[in-house]
């Protein structure tokens, strides 16, 4: 419970804790939040997207969801289900070749996973091509989840 304001938007309670109201951390946040809808405007002018995929610890900001959704209503906001150690997890992942399935970003234009398929000669690349236990497969196929 925040007992003492300075007249500031900011409180302090029985415990030495800060509290920042809701409006004061609008006004905090609002350059970031500004700065990332301008870059998304910014990426939306040249493509078309009707996915934004959200990761990392920034990613559970109300006031992030908000400035997005009412800039670009018609872009849906994807939230995978441990977003905030997504960008670690896919950092690590992506060092490391020999995991499999490994989600990575193939370009701007689509999210996937790498996984392994059976091969067809007409549509994989020959250096792709892997024989396991009697069968020939396809390693690290790109399978588009977002584009």
């Amino acid at each position: 419970e925040c007992l003492e304001e300075q007249n500031t938007g900011v409180l302090w309670n029985d415990n030495g804790a800060l509290c920042i109201s809701e409006d004061e951390m609008k006004l905090i946040l609002k350059p970031t939040l500004d700065c990332i809808v301008h870059k998304i405007e910014s990426i939306l002018s040249k493509h078309e997207f009707t996915n934004i995929v959200l990761t990392g610890g920034f990613a559970k900001c109300k006031f992030l969801k908000e400035s997005i959704t009412s800039r670009f209503p018609a872009v849906n906001l994807v939230m995978p289900k441990e977003f905030s150690n997504g960008v670690l997890q896919g950092a690590t992942l992506s060092l490391m070749p020999n995991i499999q399935p490994k989600l990575v970003i193939k370009s701007p234009f689509s999210i996937g996973v790498g996984v392994m398929t059976p091969f067809d000669v007409e549509v994989h690349p020959a250096e792709k091509k892997i024989v396991k236990d009697g069968k020939t497969w396809c390693a690290d196929a790109w399978d588009t989840l977002i584009k």
